[in-house]
């Protein structure tokens, strides 16, 4: 299995912060001071940050798998109204999204949706190279195993001589005794 790429062990990490923003979030709902905040801002809060972390996945996807991902798009739609009091911040980085959202459509569509078969299309793409590569290393793998194989009979053939010249010696000198 190969080792994880930078960009996969930083993906890796944001998806522990989410999991972690999450859980906290969640534990923080069932508390009572979750309920003298406004229940509409604090899930606009979670959805922002659970899209801010989808579009550095799809990046960081893009990155790692630019042949197959070409083409491909983001699954997400910036339709969502995001009731926030934070202002100018949270304003520039809602725009910040629904940029790299429109930005990162793709000409063959969004990925992982139900809106379309464009998710098979990537599977399909990604199975092709994978299997390609996967067949290549049987490929030499099994050119591998034959030359050895073929090294050996070669080598059993020399030794099959020598032992056929000593035989016809020991041979001769027992007809000769």
């Amino acid at each position: 299995m190969e080792s994880p790429t930078s960009s996969e062990k930083e993906l890796q990490f944001i998806l522990k912060v989410l999991d972690i923003y999450r859980s906290s979030m969640h534990k923080f709902r069932s508390s009572n001071e979750f309920h003298h905040i406004m229940k509409v801002e604090q899930s606009s809060r979670e959805l922002l940050v659970i899209w801010v972390t989808y579009c550095i996945s799809f990046r960081s996807a893009r990155h790692s798998y630019q042949q197959i991902m070409q083409g491909f798009g983001v699954g997400l739609r910036c339709k969502a109204s995001f009731s926030l009091s934070d202002g100018h911040a949270i304003a520039a980085m809602i725009k910040s999204v629904a940029l790299y959202l429109k930005q990162n459509e793709g000409t063959y569509g969004g990925i992982f949706t139900l809106r379309d078969e464009t998710t098979y299309k990537l599977a399909g793409c990604y199975a092709r190279k994978s299997l390609l590569h996967v067949w290549e290393e049987e490929k030499n793998d099994t050119e591998q195993r034959k030359q050895s194989h073929w090294d050996e009979v070669k080598r059993k053939h020399e030794l099959v001589k020598g032992l056929r010249s000593q035989l016809k010696v020991l041979i001769e000198q027992h007809d000769k005794a």
